[in-house]
């Protein structure tokens, strides 16, 4: 969550205050900063549906190169134009707890909070685990399959660390997903 100093840089900066959430998108900008579904959209649902409540692998293939693409901010989505794709392939294992709310990662240990549930991502702002904060985001590919991004912000630089990749389901907790 972005405190009121931070928001306010960015409305001085000419940003709209609706957009003031970790990996908003100008397509996401007027929509509600709250960690809730909004009303009425069946794929915001969906995709909540079938991530809450399970344990998932997010397997690394592509990788942010840093000074690639020009930020002023940790919460600036950085473009797919930025990331290369890595041969040392990292993983990491997901936790999804309470209804999608939280999402924890195993290794190394860090905890997520929903910030945004639109209907094409879910955006967490990692809250334990890293010194400047980082955020989580999940979303469907073109071809259907969940991606996520695991960045982690700097103190001198707004991202010191980013990795993308597929993400796929290891175990469902009862009642959790489709």
């Amino acid at each position: 969550m972005r405190s009121a100093l931070s928001c306010l840089i960015i409305a001085m900066m000419g940003a709209a205050l609706t957009g003031c959430s970790s990996g908003v998108t100008d397509s996401q900008a007027g929509e509600s900063a709250s960690p809730t579904t909004p009303s009425g959209n069946a794929s915001a649902t969906d995709l909540l549906r079938v991530f809450r409540s399970s344990e998932w692998t997010l397997a690394v293939d592509r990788a942010f190169l840093v000074g690639s693409v020009p930020m002023a901010l940790p919460s600036t989505p950085i473009p797919e134009t930025g990331y290369r794709p890595i041969s040392a392939r990292p993983t990491y294992q997901l936790a999804v707890l309470e209804n999608a709310e939280r999402l924890q990662v195993a290794e190394p240990r860090m905890v997520g909070r929903l910030q945004q549930a639109t209907a094409d991502r879910l955006s967490y702002d990692i809250v334990q685990g890293t010194f400047a904060g980082g955020r989580i985001v999940l979303w469907r590919g073109q071809s259907g399959e969940l991606q996520a991004e695991l960045t982690i912000y700097g103190s001198g630089l707004p991202v010191v660390k980013s990795e993308r990749g597929p993400v796929r389901i290891v175990s469902r907790a009862p009642g959790g997903g489709e």
